[in-house]
């Protein structure tokens, strides 16, 4: 069973960047991420937009990179890298989220997964959970992943269709070839195989999650954001991810992927054989609603379903020109006023 530690810190603007040190020392990260090897800074780049609690922040990179670079590690080893994804623009959203300007900060190189750079073809020896796949349990996965470190980074967000989309969710977004099969199956089993994968072809994994920006909704584009304060990590991102949805409001046992995954050995998914160390969170509960409505599901459906290939724009247009302006834009001004706001204003070239 993997290591079920997971670090939990409350946070400030002002303290964000030394708290993300303290946060990775204490999951003891040096023991998975080993400096000899190459480092893929995994970036969640769920919307090319900003919009707050979506994508992984700039000060989340910032943060692991500067502990990285502090700690010894090689910045000639550790790259950025951005994996394609179907309706987002890795060029735009690198730039509007802030997050090249955190990485070139340091001198890091920032790569796209898209389709120059080579992938390789894997069948995870555990048997295949998601349904409908042609060739079961098989996955397009970025060669450079192979044999690297993996440092993962999701944020605190809820899911229309997986309840919440933390560190397991960014590890399908950041891992497998956007032509995969497993975006049109069974989503949950989709994220325990991906897991299943990355277990084995991986040397070593960290989840770094920012949870300053949180996300309640129908995610992970159109969200109610939040200021959440807290950051965690874990080199389990079941027993992340469960923390993560107690502190939302959900029961994570409730939740198919962790409990699959629980299940299959890959994770603790019960909360009480997990070790949370840190601040104290017992009493955290931010009470988040998924509350998809009829527009939510077919938008979902355009995107995932088997016709997504012809209709994937559709969402794309309606998230872009319409959600965005007419009520993304109002959310985020009520959360940016903060000193949140400020630090993501100071990430520029």
């Amino acid at each position: 069973m993997p290591d079920s530690k997971v670090a939990v810190l409350t946070t400030s603007p002002e303290a964000v960047i030394e708290d993300y040190s303290r946060l990775m020392r204490l999951v003891s990260y040096s023991d998975a991420i080993h400096p000899e090897r190459e480092t893929v800074l995994s970036i969640d780049l769920s919307w090319h937009h900003h919009f707050p609690a979506c994508s992984t922040t700039p000060w989340q990179l910032d943060g692991v990179i500067n502990t990285l670079l502090s700690d010894g590690y090689s910045k000639d080893r550790i790259f950025a890298c951005t994996n394609k994804t179907a309706a987002v623009s890795i060029k735009k959203g690198e730039i509007l989220n802030r997050q090249r300007i955190a990485a070139e900060k340091h001198g890091i190189k920032a790569i796209h997964l898209d389709n120059r750079e080579k992938r390789l073809r894997y069948s995870p020896k555990i048997p295949a959970q998601a349904p409908g796949n042609d060739r079961p349990g098989e996955a397009l996965i970025p060669e450079r992943f192979a044999g690297s470190n993996i440092i993962f980074l999701p944020t605190m967000k809820t899911h229309l269709n997986t309840t919440i989309a933390g560190s397991l969710y960014s590890a399908f977004l950041g891992t497998l070839d956007e032509t995969d099969s497993r975006r049109s199956a069974g989503l949950h089993e989709s994220l325990v195989d991906t897991l299943a994968v990355m277990r084995e072809i991986s040397q070593g994994m960290l989840f770094v999650m920012d949870g300053t920006f949180t996300g309640e909704g129908p995610g992970p584009q159109r969200l109610i954001p939040h200021i959440g304060n807290v950051i965690a990590a874990s080199t389990d991102p079941i027993a992340l991810d469960a923390v993560a949805a107690r502190m939302m409001g959900f029961d994570p046992l409730s939740i198919p992927f962790i409990r699959q995954a629980h299940e299959a050995g890959l994770g603790t998914g019960d909360i009480s054989g997990v070790e949370i160390i840190g601040d104290d969170i017992s009493e955290v509960n931010f009470n988040f609603r998924v509350n998809p409505t009829f527009q939510d599901s077919v938008l979902w459906w355009l995107q995932t379903s088997s016709i997504a290939k012809f209709t994937y724009f559709l969402p794309m247009l309606f998230n872009d020109w319409y959600w965005y302006i007419a009520v993304g834009e109002k959310r985020i001004k009520k959360v940016v006023k903060s000193g949140w706001g400020e630090l993501f204003e100071t990430y520029r070239r």
